[in-house]
């Protein structure tokens, strides 16, 4: 009866967390619950400094990267993979104005998700370079289970 009680007891806690989408495992439940932030990895956050080093070698910790509040320049893709990804409030500026002549770039993205199982939310991709390139905000290749939720995406035309 003890059994029963308790079994009722979690099912009446956990069935209302469903209804408000609570109950449903995402990506950072998948990769623990550790804080990482690129601000572990040598992020600056100014919106001047390149912080794509410090925020991929964040992702590489296969976590959902915490983005604090803060402007972060991109010099190039960000590649989130199989459940990690990118939460929090900042905003992402990708500038691959700056890639060297000899690497010309048609095709830009300012994040690839490349695996399964991921998470990108409540940030934002502002694109500030010349108009004309082939740039996307976010491209999944072959993925299954990715969550955008909240995610602004300005300064891409559409095509």
């Amino acid at each position: 009866m003890k059994t029963k009680n308790l079994f009722c007891l979690a099912l009446a806690l956990w069935f209302p967390s469903l209804l408000i989408g609570k109950g449903i495992p995402d990506a950072q439940a998948q990769t623990g619950t550790e804080n990482v932030t690129p601000y572990d990895y040598g992020a600056v956050g100014d919106g001047v400094a390149d912080d794509s080093n410090a925020i991929q070698s964040a992702l590489g910790t296969r976590k959902v990267v915490s983005l604090p509040f803060g402007t972060f320049r991109t010099t190039k893709t960000l590649s989130v993979p199989g459940g990690g990804g990118l939460s929090g409030p900042a905003t992402i500026v990708p500038d691959f104005d700056l890639l060297p002549p000899d690497q010309p770039s048609t095709y830009a993205s300012a994040i690839v998700v490349s695996g399964d199982n991921a998470l990108l939310e409540g940030f934002k991709i502002k694109k500030e370079f010349a108009d004309g390139s082939y740039a996307n905000g976010i491209v999944g290749d072959h993925v299954r289970n990715l969550i955008v939720r909240d995610v602004e995406i300005s300064g891409y035309s559409a095509r």
